[in-house]
């Protein structure tokens, strides 16, 4: 009986042992119970940036059905354009500025294909927005929502 319980205390002492050492080794997987995309900043895909563009819009001013729609292809557009100009010039830092320049542009006028879609009343309402944001963070703020994701 003596011998069978120290068999199993042996036993169960190395099973232990190897467990404590392996999960010493094993990367930490149970960091946070938000899956792996969310732990690092993920690039969104230009469908997703559109979509927030149009929702953070939309919270701002209420579009209705159809402007959502033209506002969802004009930013598509827009985010599909500078994601190909940043491609282009993609390894080039000496062509930095000149990708600037376009995707400045291609935001410009986005801007002003977006400032023809809403109602005078929702471009008062964009204003006001801007101005007690900008009086809030001391910073300028353009009259469109920018996209952050798309550098």
């Amino acid at each position: 009986m003596k011998k069978l319980i120290l068999v199993i205390t042996t036993a169960s002492s190395a099973l232990l042992f190897t467990n404590a050492t392996n999960a010493q080794n094993a990367p930490n997987v149970a960091q946070s119970d938000k899956p792996m995309h969310q732990n690092k900043k993920a690039k969104l895909t230009p469908e997703e940036r559109a979509q927030k563009s149009v929702d953070q819009l939309d919270k701002i001013v209420g579009l209705n059905p159809d402007q959502k729609n033209k506002i969802y292809n004009l930013a598509l557009e827009r985010s599909k354009s500078v994601d190909a100009v940043l491609q282009k010039y993609k390894g080039q830092p000496d062509k930095k500025e000149i990708a600037k320049q376009e995707i400045h542009q291609i935001r410009q006028k986005y801007r002003q294909d977006v400032k023809n879609i809403l109602t005078p009343e929702q471009l008062e309402k964009l204003k006001q927005h801007h101005k007690a944001k900008h009086s809030s963070d001391g910073k300028p703020e353009e009259l469109i929502p920018d996209e952050k994701n798309e550098q």
